[in-house]
C-alpha cells in the first residue's frame, strides 16, 4: 500500500476515534469489524433520533 495511503487511512481511523470518543481499551477498538459494528449501531440510533427529531 503506498504510503499516502497508509497515512490518509491511519488519520481517517485517528478522526474516527476522536469523533465517537471510543477509548482504545474498548473491546468495539480492538478489531475492525468490532469498530464497524459499533458504528453501524450508532449510526442506526442517530437515524431513528433524527427521524424522531424531523417528526415532531
Amino acid at each position: 500500500m503506498p504510503l499516502e495511503l497508509i497515512k490518509a487511512h491511519y488519520l481517517n481511523g485517528k478522526a474516527v476515534v476522536e469523533t465517537y470518543v471510543i477509548s482504545t481499551k474498548d473491546e468495539a477498538f480492538r478489531n475492525e469489524a468490532a469498530c464497524v459494528a459499533m458504528l453501524m449501531q450508532r449510526y442506526q440510533e442517530l437515524k431513528v433520533s433524527t427521524r424522531e427529531w424531523q417528526n415532531e
